[in-house]
């Protein structure tokens, strides 16, 4: 949503240029899904571990 919200400010505004970033993807950052990711592959790697 705020990215649209800057898109049509960029569209409105001559003169003045908006910028956003996302920050979900980036190590560290609030929102993170690496950590997760991480997270699901160990688990992963363990059951197959496991089982064969």
């Amino acid at each position: 949503m705020a990215e649209k919200i800057v898109v049509n400010a960029n569209l409105k505004f001559n003169g003045t240029k908006f910028v956003c970033i996302r920050g979900g993807n980036v190590i560290g950052t609030n929102g993170s899904v690496v950590p997760y990711l991480r997270t699901r592959f160990l688990k992963l790697m363990k059951s197959q571990l496991l089982i064969n």
